[in-house]
């Protein structure tokens, strides 16, 4: 094996950053979006709630949970399981139809380009 030139060897590095960039803008872009979609969902959900007339009391005693579980739940910051997210919807009257899309895949080199960049 020939030894590389330090030109070589910059270049490498710069083509790694590049990547690395890319690869965490990819990463961001996917969580945007399942942020997006998930506040969507709660707040569709939500806006049904009150459409119906129903109460957080009405919708906890449906859920068999208490009311501040369902205060949680709508909460902005909360991240329900699914299934805590499909008795809600039961609770207030809505079907839930999810939608599974396949992403290109984050390879395991570039898991570890991203690990090295820390």
């Amino acid at each position: 094996m020939g030894s590389r030139s330090i030109t070589e060897l910059e270049a490498d590095i710069r083509a790694n950053e590049e990547r690395t960039a890319q690869i965490r803008s990819e990463l961001e872009e996917r969580v945007d979006a399942l942020v997006e979609i998930e506040v969507r969902f709660k707040n569709e959900l939500i806006a049904l709630r009150k459409v119906q007339g129903l109460s957080r009391e009405t919708v906890a005693e449906r859920m068999g949970v208490s009311p501040e579980m369902v205060e949680e739940f709508e909460h902005y910051a909360s991240h329900p399981r699914i299934n805590i997210i499909t008795h809600y919807a039961m609770a207030v009257g809505a079907q839930i139809d999810l939608k599974i899309t396949a992403l290109p895949p984050i390879t395991d080199e570039d898991m570890d380009l991203l690990q090295e960049e820390g």
